[in-house]
C-alpha cells in the first residue's frame, strides 16, 4: 500500500508503508504523445494530498464533491519515501498574499487559496495534476512516479483535475472547460466558457478574461464550472453534460449589480440539490443544481471568508482564519471554530489552528462553538452601542453647571451606560461558562504546527505545515509518524 503526496515545491512524493529499502527518485517531463525522461531540477513548494489508489481513490480534490478530506482507507505508519516527481516549476499562484500587517484590526490570511501547490488526484494507478506554471495537465504512473502523458492548454492550469470513468475534467485560465481521455489524454470535447475569446494580462500571464478557477464538479452525468472573476466584466457558473459538453443552463446574472460580490473562485462543491461556488475572499454563494439560479450567499463579517470550505450533513463550513458552519437551507448556524481545517465525522471533528490539533465530540462542540460566535458578536455590538452614550456623557459632564434638560440628559445617558454595561457583564459569564464547556467537549489535543492541510485516513488523522507532515491516532491522540518535507505541506 502507498501514500502519494504533492508538495509546494512542484514535488510530487510517494511514501511506501512499511518500507526500509532506498529511495527510488524519478524525475521527467513530455510531451503529450511523446515519451521523456530529462533530469529535472529540484524545487521546494510544498503541498500535502494523501492519495490512496489501491483500494480507495481519490478522484478529485479532497476525495469527494463534499471535500470532505476523508478516506475509509487504513494506513500502516510507519511511511517511508518510494519516489519523487520533480516539476520543472513550482507553482505560480494568481494572487499576491495579503498584508502581513493587520487591517481592520483583522490579520488576513490567505483567503484565495487553491493554486499555492500542485494539488494531486488518483484514480486506478494513476495520478493527476495541473499545473500552474506551464499550462499542462500531467498523468503520472502512480507505482514508478514516471510520466504516461501530459497535455497542453492555452493558459495556467490552477486546480486539480477531476476524474471520472474513463475521463479527465479540468478548467484553465484560457477559459475552456476540457474533458480528456485518462488512458492517454486526448480531447473528448471542449467548450468556451465566457461570452467570447478577449484576453487579458494576469499576473504576467495571458489569460481569458473569463478564467476557469472554480475546477471542474462532475456529479451525475453533468459537469459544474464557473467562469470570470471581475462582476463588472461578467462572470458565469455553468453546467454541462458530462459525456458530449451540451450546455444545459448557464448562469451569467453574477454581474448585474454594481455591487455584485459574485467572483466564482476555488473548488466547488455540491450536496443532492445545491451547487457552492466559492467566491475567492468572501463566503460561497449557493446556486440549484436542476437551473442554475442563485439561492443566497450567506455572510457573517470580515472575520470569515476564503476558499476553504466542507460541507457535513447539509451544513457548510467555510473560513481562513476561523470557521463558521451553517445549514444550507436554514442558514442557521451550526459551528464555529477559532481554526484553520477541519475534519468532520458522524460523532467527532478534527481541528487544526497555528499551533495545535483537537479532537472534538461534535454533538458537544458544534452547538456551542456556534453559540460561542453569537456570544462573541452581541458582545460587540454592545460594546458599539457604547460609543455615543459615552461621548454625550463626556460633553455634558465637561460643560460643569448644567440646566434642568442637561441634567435628564447626563442622568438619562447615564443609565442607558449602566445598563448596557451591566448587559456586557452577563455576556462575559455566557462566554465563560460556553468556554468551558467547549473545553470539556475537547477529547484530546496536540501540540502541533500543521495548520495547513488536514485528512483523514482510517484511523489516522494527517496534518501539513511548515517543512513538516505528520499523523495522529484519533481514538489516542498519540503521534505514530512524523517526516520533514522541503516547504509548507498543503
Amino acid at each position: 500500500m502507498r501514500i502519494r503526496a504533492s508538495n509546494n515545491t512542484g514535488n510530487v512524493n510517494a511514501l511506501e508503508v512499511g518500507a526500509t529499502r532506498g529511495v527510488a527518485r524519478r524525475s521527467g517531463c513530455q510531451r503529450h504523445g511523446r515519451a521523456g525522461g530529462s533530469s529535472l531540477p529540484a524545487i521546494s513548494l510544498l503541498l500535502l494530498s494523501a492519495l490512496l489508489v489501491r483500494a480507495d481513490d481519490w478522484p478529485t480534490y479532497r476525495h469527494d464533491n463534499s471535500r470532505s478530506g476523508i478516506t475509509q482507507e487504513k494506513l500502516a505508519a510507519p511511511l517511508a519515501e518510494a519516489w519523487v516527481f520533480q516539476s520543472r516549476h513550482a507553482p505560480t499562484p494568481a494572487w499576491e498574499p495579503p498584508r502581513a500587517t493587520p487591517v481592520e484590526n483583522i490579520l488576513e490570511l490567505p483567503r484565495v487559496r487553491f493554486d499555492d501547490a500542485y494539488h494531486v488526484v488518483a484514480a486506478g494507478n494513476a495520478l493527476y495534476f495541473g499545473s500552474s506554471a506551464d499550462n499542462k495537465v500531467y498523468c503520472l504512473d502512480a507505482s514508478t512516479g514516471k510520466v504516461r502523458w501530459t497535455f497542453f492548454t492555452g493558459g495556467p492550469v490552477r486546480l486539480a483535475p477531476t476524474i471520472v470513468g474513463d475521463k479527465v475534467y479540468v478548467g484553465s485560465d484560457d477559459g475552456f472547460l476540457y474533458c480528456l481521455a485518462a488512458a492517454n489524454g486526448a480531447v473528448v470535447w471542449q467548450q468556451h466558457v465566457g461570452p467570447r475569446a478577449d484576453q487579458l494580462l494576469g499576473h504576467g500571464r495571458m489569460i481569458s478574461l473569463w478564467p476557469l478557477r472554480t475546477g471542474v464538479l462532475v456529479d451525475g452525468g453533468v459537469a459544474y464550472c464557473g467562469a470570470g472573476v471581475f462582476p463588472s466584466e461578467g462572470v458565469y457558473v455553468q453546467a454541462f453534460r458530462a459525456d458530449n459538453g451540451q450546455l444545459l443552463w448557464r448562469n451569467d446574472t453574477g454581474g448585474e449589480s454594481t455591487g455584485s460580490r459574485v467572483s466564482p473562485q476555488g473548488y466547488l462543491l455540491a450536496t443532492a440539490d445545491k451547487l457552492f461556488v466559492p467566491q475567492g475572499r468572501s463566503t460561497p454563494a449557493i446556486f440549484d443544481r436542476q437551473d442554475g439560479k442563485m439561492i443566497v450567499q450567506a455572510l457573517f463579517g470580515k472575520t470569515v471568508g476564503g476558499t476553504d470550505a466542507v460541507i457535513a450533513d447539509n451544513a457548510l463550513y467555510t473560513g481562513t482564519e476561523e470557521i463558521i458552519g451553517y445549514d444550507s437551507t436554514t442558514r442557521a448556524k451550526v459551528a464555529w471554530f477559532d481554526g484553520r481545517k477541519v475534519i468532520i465525522t458522524t460523532d467527532m471533528m478534527y481541528l487544526t489552528t497555528t499551533n495545535a490539533m483537537l479532537a472534538l465530540d461534535r454533538k458537544e462542540y458544534a452547538p456551542l462553538g456556534a453559540l460561542r460566535f453569537q456570544l462573541r458578536n452581541d458582545y460587540a455590538a454592545l460594546a458599539r452601542s457604547l460609543t455615543l452614550p459615552k461621548q454625550e456623557k463626556r460633553r455634558l459632564t465637561a460643560l460643569g453647571a448644567l440646566d434642568r434638560d442637561e441634567e435628564k440628559k447626563l442622568a438619562s445617558v447615564t443609565a442607558q451606560i449602566e445598563a448596557a454595561e451591566e448587559r456586557i457583564r452577563q455576556l462575559g459569564k455566557k462566554v465563560q461558562a460556553t468556554n468551558a464547556g467547549m473545553s470539556k467537549s475537547i477529547k484530546w489535543q496536540l501540540a502541533c504546527e500543521c495548520p495547513d492541510a488536514l485528512i483523514l485516513a482510517g484511523d489516522l488523522v494527517i496534518a501539513g505545515g511548515q517543512d513538516r507532515v505528520l499523523a495522529v491516532n484519533t481514538t489516542t491522540g498519540a503521534k505514530t509518524w512524523e517526516a520533514n518535507s522541503s516547504s509548507r505541506s498543503r
